[in-house]
This record gives C-alpha cells, structure tokens and sequence, in this order.
C-alpha cells in the first residue's frame, strides 16, 4: 500500500509543472537564507544537538578574535641599523687588541674594513617576514558599520654585508671577504579602525580604515667576520604613528562562534626620516560573538 501511494506521488511530481519548478526554488532558497537571511530566516538546523548555522542577529554586537597571520616587512629605511655603519665597526675592532688579536689569527694575516679603491659602505641589508600574534575586538554600530582595535606583535631581523680586504701572509695579495651584521627588532602594534560591511547575512565582506602606532625595540647589532662574533652599540627604540588599510572577510559559523580573515598594509616611519614605508600582513582566527 505504501508503495502504491509513493508511486502516485512520484508521478504527480513528474508530471506537475508547478513541482518541476519548486523543487530547485527549495535548495536555492536554503542557500540563500543561509548565506543572505537575517533572524530566523537565516537559521537552518544541521544534524547534531545544538548545530545550526548562525543568524546575523542585531543583538550580538561584540566580537573578540585572536589572530595569527604571517608579516611581510618594508625594505626601505632599514639602513639605520647598522650599529654605527663602518666607522662604529673600526672603533669597535681598533679599541679591542684582542678582538684585533682574534680577528688577524682567524683571517690570515692583515685586513683592512671597506674597499681599497673607495669609501665602503653597508650594503645588502634585507628585513625577514615573521609571523605574528595578534587579538582584534570589535562592535558593531550597526548592521553596516563598526569600530574596531586590534593589537599585535612580531619580531623580525634585519641583516646586511660589509667588505673586508685580506692580505696574504705569504703574497701580500689583496683578497676581498664579506662581514655579516645582523639586528633583532621586536615590534608591538595597535591599530584602531572603523569598518563597513557592504553585504547582510552570515558571510560578510568588509573593509576599513584607520590609525596604527608602533614601537619597536631594538636589539644589540651583531657583527660577525671570518668565525669572530661581536656586538656593536645598541640601537634606540623606535616609535611611529601611521595610517592602516584593511579588507577582509568575515563568517558567522554558530550563533556565537565566527571566523575572520584579515589582511592589513599600515605605515610606519622609516630610521633616518626617508618618508613612510608600508608593511603588510596577512591573517586570521577565530573567535566568538556576544
């Protein structure tokens, strides 16, 4: 009997024009309600107890997301960390008879810091990418806007060459080798920012806008020539105010957990005031809604 019943049925679904078309309306109307719907439109169980994807729900204003994400540093205005530049390398090395001492046995014979033919400068310098840590709380103004703060911290190295002219104990040829110098560089941030979310519902895009302060502690500089290691003069702190851009996107997964993803480029000054350069970072986590 049932099987009769579910043939009929079968067939009046077949043969109906108005089912043909209600049928793909249904799963186009869950998609959309799911992704676009607001309040209980927007709710749709899942299987297992307390499973549903989350409605945009005007009450839940706050969220508070940590972050993890990867930094990729400005390579301009990093020349100021050199510990002095080769003149802070001379002083160090001609003042210490026995770094002087060490510096000769491991090299082989006499050597000159810099160039024969010129004046020789620091050159190569390069900033590594870090990944960083950050949490970012938000409130929402309304459906469309919000005020953001967001606070990181990363730590990268700056590192460059230096020429260093060998004489042969036995020639008395000259031979040109490379020094390496190297800086730690810790750097908080704290950026606040106001964002616009374009589109409703439980995928949202934004973008925003803001205001970032730095500050950035400096490690000794290192230098090292032939095997021989040596610290040079410690570096100042840094601090810097600057501007920030971000875009990103947003996904309400349960009615109080939500995942974001953020990438950001901000400014901060450069050493020796050569203007602003601009950092970027890519990142995301999740967190929670209230």
């Amino acid at each position: 009997m049932n099987s009769i019943v579910y043939l009929k049925i079968k067939k009046i679904m077949k043969n109906n024009i108005l089912f043909k078309i209600a049928y793909p309306l249904f799963f186009v109307s869950i998609f959309y309600f799911t992704a676009f719907g607001q309040n209980s439109l927007s709710t749709i169980y899942l299987p297992g107890p307390g499973s549903k994807m989350a409605p945009v729900e005007n009450e839940k204003r706050f969220s508070i997301i940590p972050e993890f994400g990867y930094l990729f540093p400005h390579q301009s205005g990093i020349e100021s960390y050199n510990g002095g530049g080769m003149d802070g390398l001379k002083h160090k090395i001609y003042s210490q008879p026995q770094l002087l001492e060490q510096l000769f046995e491991k090299l082989g014979g006499e050597f000159v810091l810099g160039s024969l033919s010129g004046v020789a400068e620091i050159e190569n310098f390069q900033q590594n990418g870090s990944n960083y840590f950050g949490i970012s709380g938000a409130y929402r103004l309304n459906n469309y806007l919000a005020t953001a703060i967001h606070f990181s911290t990363y730590k990268t190295q700056v590192t460059a060459e230096f020429p260093v002219v060998v004489f042969d104990e036995m020639t008395f040829e000259p031979v040109t080798r490379k020094g390496d110098l190297s800086t730690d560089l810790q750097n908080h941030v704290l950026q606040l920012s106001g964002n616009y979310y374009p589109v409703q519902g439980n995928i949202q895009p934004f973008a925003g806008v803001g205001v970032i302060y730095s500050s950035t502690k400096v490690s000794e500089t290192k230098a090292q020539i032939g095997g021989v290691a040596f610290d040079l003069s410690e570096n100042p702190a840094m601090n810097s105010l600057g501007v920030s851009f971000n875009a990103g996107l947003s996904v309400n997964i349960f009615s109080h957990v939500v995942v974001q993803l953020n990438g950001r480029l901000f400014s901060v000054s450069a050493p020796d005031s050569n203007g602003m350069a601009w950092n970027k970072s890519l990142g995301g986590g999740i967190g929670v809604r209230f």
